[in-house]
Parts: C-alpha cells; sequence; structure tokens
C-alpha cells in the first residue's frame, strides 16, 4: 500500500475516534439524570452538608446530577461525590430536590430554569425555618415552582401552612453522616476542668450571651468548671459583642474562639467536652445536640421549636422556653413571627444540675446513642429511597412517607408520580 493510502485511513482512524470521544461528551452532557440535586457544598456548615450526603446516599441506587447554587467547597466532600458533583448534566433530572435557602437569587433560577406545570419534572423542596413564620417570598416560590415541601421537623407543619402553603408538606428527618461519631467509644467520665460547650454560628438566636450569663451566674470564675464557645463565623460583630461581655466580667473559666474547622478537628472538638449546651431561641432542626448524644454526651436544650423532639426523648436536661418574642430577620427587613426566650433561672439550675450529678446524666449515654442513631443516613437512606423511588404511591388522607410508601392527599402529586415512575408502582 502506498504512503499517501496509509497516511489517509490513519487519518480516517483518528477522525473517527475524535468524533465517537465528541459524540459520547456531547451524549454525556445531553443526558438527563434521574435525580438532581440542587444546593452547595461546604461541610463546615450544617445546610452545606445536606446537598453532599443526599447524593453520597443515593448515588448507588439512582443516577444523580448536581446543580450548584454556589461555588462548592470541596474540602472533607468524598471523592465519588466530587465525581458527581463535577458532571456536566445540561438537563435537570426527571426529579429536582433542591436543598438550599430559599432567597432572591434561587427565584430568578426557578424562573428560568422551571417551566410551570412540567408533567415530567417532579420538583421537591427540603426545607426549614427557625421561627413560627415563613417569609411570604418562600410562600410563593414554594407554591408556584414545587410540588411537594420536605421538612426536618413536625413543629414546621403547621408553621408552614399557617404561613400559607398550598403543596402538600411531608415530614422527613434531616439524615446526618453520623458514623465518626458512633464508630468512637462512649463517654464515661468529666475531664477536670469540666467543660460546657456551644459550637453554634454566632447569630443572635443562638442565645451565646444568655448562655456566657447563665454560666457566671452559675459559676463565677470557678477554676474547675469551663465554658468554651466557637463560632465558625459571625454576624453584625456579635464575637466582638461575647468577647466584650467576658472581658467585662473579668473571668478566664470562658473560652471564645472563631474558628472554621476540618471535619476530623470539629470531631476532636467534641471528645474534649462534657456537657453540649443550646439554649438557642429557635431551630430548624438542631444537629449539634444529636451529634453530642451519638457520643454520650450529656446536653441541655431549650425546649422549643424543633429542640422539643431532642426534648421529649427524655434522656437530656430541657430548659423551659415558652416566652414568645419578636422574630426579627436582618435579611429580610422583617418581624417573621416569634422565638423563644428561655427561662433565665432555670438555665442556670440546669448548669449547676449537670455539674453536680454529671455521673447520673451519664447512665442516659448509650441511650443517647442509640437515640441519635436513628438519624444517621444508614438509618434514614430508606425514607429518602423511597421518596425518589417509592414502591408504592397512594391518594389518601395524609402527607407521610415511609419505606415503601408515599402517601398524599394531592390529586395533582399523585399524578406527578404516575408521569415520572412506571404505572406499576400504582
Amino acid at each position: 500500500m502506498k504512503k499517501s493510502s496509509r497516511w489517509i485511513l490513519s487519518l480516517l482512524a483518528i477522525c473517527l475516534v475524535t468524533l465517537s470521544l465528541v459524540g459520547l461528551l456531547h451524549s454525556r452532557r445531553y443526558q438527563r439524570p434521574y435525580l438532581t440535586v440542587i444546593g452547595f457544598a461546604e461541610m463546615s456548615d450544617g445546610l452545606g452538608r445536606q446537598a453532599v450526603e443526599i447524593i453520597d446516599t443515593l448515588k448507588d441506587d439512582v443516577k444523580v446530577g448536581y446543580r450548584a447554587t454556589t461555588p462548592p467547597l470541596y474540602q472533607d466532600v468524598p471523592i465519588a461525590v466530587q465525581n458527581i458533583m463535577k458532571k456536566n448534566y445540561k438537563r435537570l433530572g426527571k426529579i429536582i430536590l433542591y436543598e438550599d435557602i430559599l432567597h432572591p437569587l434561587s427565584h430568578l433560577f426557578f424562573q428560568r430554569r422551571f417551566q410551570l406545570h412540567a408533567q415530567d419534572e417532579l420538583r421537591l423542596a427540603y426545607s426549614m425555618f427557625e421561627s413560627s413564620e415563613i417569609p411570604k417570598t418562600w410562600v410563593y416560590d414554594l407554591n408556584l415552582y414545587f410540588d411537594a415541601v420536605l421538612v426536618p421537623d413536625e413543629f414546621l407543619v403547621d408553621v408552614y401552612k399557617n404561613s400559607g402553603i398550598t403543596v402538600p408538606i411531608f415530614v422527613l428527618p434531616l439524615g446526618l453522616n453520623l458514623k465518626p461519631f458512633l464508630n468512637l467509644p462512649l463517654k464515661t467520665e468529666a475531664h477536670t476542668p469540666f467543660v460546657f460547650a456551644n459550637f453554634g454560628t454566632g447569630i443572635e438566636r443562638k442565645n451565646h450571651l444568655a448562655l456566657i450569663q447563665a454560666f457566671y451566674t452559675a459559676f463565677g470564675n470557678q477554676p474547675d468548671v469551663r465554658l468554651w464557645i466557637n463560632c465558625k463565623y459571625s454576624r453584625e460583630n456579635l464575637f466582638t459583642s461575647l468577647e466584650q461581655e467576658v472581658e467585662k466580667l473579668g473571668v478566664s473559666n470562658i473560652v471564645l474562639t472563631n474558628n472554621c474547622y476540618t471535619h476530623a478537628e470539629y470531631l476532636k472538638n467534641f471528645q474534649e467536652i462534657d456537657c453540649y449546651v443550646s439554649l438557642s431561641e429557635a431551630e430548624g432542626f438542631s444537629i449539634q445536640p444529636r451529634e453530642a448524644m451519638a457520643l454520650g454526651i450529656p446536653c441541655i436544650v431549650s425546649d422549643n421549636t424543633a429542640q422539643s423532639t431532642i426534648c421529649k426523648s427524655g434522656i437530656i436536661l430541657p430548659v423551659l422556653s415558652t416566652l414568645q418574642v419578636p422574630a426579627y430577620y436582618e435579611q429580610f427587613q422583617e418581624i417573621l413571627g416569634f422565638r423563644y426566650h428561655v427561662d433565665f433561672d432555670q438555665s442556670v439550675l440546669a448548669l449547676q444540675a449537670m455539674y453536680k450529678n454529671y455521673a447520673y446524666y451519664l447512665t442516659f449515654s448509650e441511650a443517647m446513642r442509640e437515640w441519635a442513631r436513628s438519624y444517621d443516613y444508614e438509618n434514614l437512606k430508606p425514607l429518602y429511597r423511597s421518596l425518589v423511588l417509592p414502591k408504592k404511591v397512594i391518594l389518601d388522607a395524609t402527607n407521610s412517607i415511609t419505606p415503601t410508601c408515599i402517601t398524599t392527599t394531592s390529586p395533582y402529586l399523585y399524578n406527578k408520580y404516575k408521569a415520572v415512575l412506571c404505572k406499576k408502582r400504582f
């Protein structure tokens, strides 16, 4: 064969391979995943874990796509999840699960990408709020652009309904990756000095100032007991205000830090404490007391909003929290219902009781671990899998999710599932 002929054949082969690769990339880009998770990745943030962990939970059951609401931070994100997040699917999935806060930028995304009343697209929003009323913009977006709302705690059902939500509302507890906590030994004894701690974000409703004042009233500058507060970030100069309060009190047993820890460091911090304290005025779910309980660490928790679910466990020390106060949100420039003041005297007594009777509260360590274990993704996976791949969907008088079935009061949602899933599931 002449050299020119061989050269032409080689060139044709290269072209065919190139075209095949381009076609493969093009087809992959235009493939449609079964599930698209919309959210952001920041493993040091409670909300920032949600999209990552739901992808990790369902990646072996369905083809998952990802759409970022902000540029992802990949530190501590599993490699398999990173690979999924980096795939570029042009099309959204048959089922869409939104896992971020609803805000003006989200509204613009919904306007551009969500065709109203599309029958081949089931849209679900996982949402929570920290007062008795949600923003009107949220009500508008959820009712217009979504087929159902998922909330992590029962108290939020009435909050969302009373705010004007008309689409079905399902309770689906927030799945947590508790394995690193559950795999460590249970708490068995106190440190010296004894350490109370709170690792909540530096925002007003977390009630750090009241915690500092209650601790000071309970213990003064007692050297054998310590309060450690870490705020990974702070709004409205709150951390500076806390520093000024500690300086004014003139004590050395209250430690304030302002660090964003890696997951390994964060876990180690829990191992250095004896009691986790959350005197929050409101929570949409409350992750950190559950993480502490997974280690068998006793907790003091304000009995309000979603934290009431933790208090009902009967194995932590609750603090009365019934006084309603207006919930002002700087980002919305308005009051949205109520939050709940924590009884100060009860807070002081709870701190003293925990310190004096610590051996008694440690007897609940195993029970705390087992209670917290129910929120690990391994135990909640059947519910999350049923959300996107239910074995059956029923039209009935309730909105609920079980490991085998979705039950809904909405004919519209029922038909949406019917359009997305195989008819044999009905």
